[in-house]
C-alpha cells in the first residue's frame, strides 16, 4: 500500500528553532523520509526542512488530521452564522469575550491556525482576524462560525435605491423579493425605478 502525507504537530520546544504547537509534514522520499513545517498559504522552501522522522518520534509529535484548506481569504466580507460569543482582541492586546451579532459586517484582514486538543486528539483549527465595518477593533473567530456576507439592493418608499444584508430580516427578504424589488446590482434597481416611473 502506498505511504502518503502524514501531519503531525510538536508536543514541545525542540531543537532547530522548533516550537511548541508548530505543524510539520512527514512525506516518503525513496526509503527514506522528508519531514517539514508547514503554514496554510505558505510555499514550501529549503529553510522548511528539520532532520526529524515525527512518525518515530512519539514522545516529541502527535499525528494529527489533514488540516483543512481556508474557506477565506484576506479581503473577503463575511458574517457570523448566528449570534456567537467569540474572542475580542483590542489594539491594547487586552482580550475579552463579547457578543457579536449575526448582522455585522467583517473584512478578514488575517489567517492563522491553531492547534485544538479535544477528546486526547489534536487538530488544526483555521482563525481569522476580522475587523468589523464600525471601529477598530479586530476579532478573533473561527472557520465554522462564519459565512460570506451577501447582499442585494431594494428601492426604498422614496425611490432611493438601498442596499441590504441577506437574512437580516428574513420576512422582508421573502416579500421584496415576492414583488420584485430584489436585484443583484444597482442598475437593474434603476430599470426597475424607470419602469415605476412609465407606469405612474
Amino acid at each position: 500500500m502506498a505511504t502518503t502525507k502524514k501531519y503531525f504537530v510538536s508536543k514541545m520546544n525542540l531543537p532547530f528553532n522548533i516550537k511548541k504547537g508548530e505543524n510539520f509534514i512527514e512525506e516518503p522520499v525513496g526509503s527514506k523520509f522528508m519531514c517539514y513545517r508547514f503554514e496554510i498559504g505558505k510555499e514550501f522552501t529549503e529553510d522548511d526542512l528539520v532532520p526529524f522522522v515525527p512518525s518515530k518520534e512519539p514522545n516529541f509529535f502527535e499525528e494529527v488530521s489533514k488540516p483543512i484548506e481556508p474557506k477565506f481569504k484576506s479581503g473577503d466580507i463575511v458574517r457570523l452564522k448566528n449570534n456567537t460569543r467569540v474572542e475580542c482582541k483590542l489594539k491594547s492586546l487586552r482580550k475579552t469575550n463579547e457578543m457579536i451579532t449575526s448582522k455585522v459586517k467583517f473584512e478578514i484582514i488575517g489567517i492563522e491556525k491553531r492547534s485544538v486538543s479535544a477528546a486526547r486528539k489534536t487538530k488544526v483549527v483555521i482563525f481569522y482576524e476580522v475587523k468589523p465595518d464600525y471601529n477598530n477593533v479586530t476579532y478573533i473567530i473561527e472557520e465554522d462560525k462564519l459565512i460570506n456576507y451577501e447582499f442585494y439592493y431594494f428601492v426604498n418608499s422614496k425611490g432611493k435605491i438601498c442596499q441590504e444584508m441577506v437574512g437580516r430580516e428574513i420576512t422582508t427578504d421573502v416579500f421584496r423579493k415576492s414583488i420584485g424589488n430584489y436585484f443583484k446590482t444597482v442598475e437593474e434597481g434603476r430599470e426597475y425605478i424607470n419602469k415605476l416611473k412609465e407606469l405612474a
